[in-house]
């Protein structure tokens, strides 16, 4: 999923002027487009929780629109728009 549609989810969970804090796009763009494992070490507050909770959500989306398990291991990056929800 491309940035602005994931600043689009994060904007439905905190509000129109919720912004990416440095270092949290790329920690969702490694984990829920590229499938890589890491491990996010920041302070109280920062928005950990919000890098997991929007990397679940380009997931499930980007398994419903190919139809693919969530093990499968051949599932191509999800390139979709910002949803409608």
């Amino acid at each position: 999923m491309e940035k602005a549609a994931t600043l689009a989810l994060l904007q439905q969970m905190l509000g129109p002027a919720a912004q990416f804090r440095v270092g949290r796009w790329e920690a969702i763009e490694l984990a829920a487009n590229q499938g890589q494992r890491l491990l996010v070490v920041q302070r109280t507050g920062w928005g950990k929780s919000v890098v997991c909770f929007l990397a679940a959500r380009i997931l499930r989306l980007c398994r419903e629109i190919a139809g693919l398990s969530s093990r499968s291991p051949d599932r191509p990056r999800c390139a979709i728009n910002a949803p409608n929800d």
